[in-house]
């Protein structure tokens, strides 16, 4: 499912949930407004492949990482 960024319009805060229909309802944790909006270009989904990257690894964590060259 994909993990959409919200901010209520009434109290300001911001979250995230995984929704399964994108028109689904919404509703503030905070306050329990339903007056939320979408954050902009803020869609993602969660990493299927189970392996976690560490700050001092090389790769920019999108799975992908670049291989390393030896000698």
């Amino acid at each position: 499912m994909p993990l959409y960024k919200f901010e209520c319009e009434a109290c300001g805060h911001k979250f995230e949930l995984m929704l399964a229909k994108e028109n689904e309802p919404v509703k503030c944790p905070k306050c329990g407004s339903t007056r939320c909006k979408k954050a902009m270009g803020t869609v993602s989904t969660p990493a299927s492949s189970g392996k976690s990257s560490s700050a001092s690894d090389s790769s920019c964590g999108c799975g992908s990482a670049a291989p390393k060259r030896r000698g």
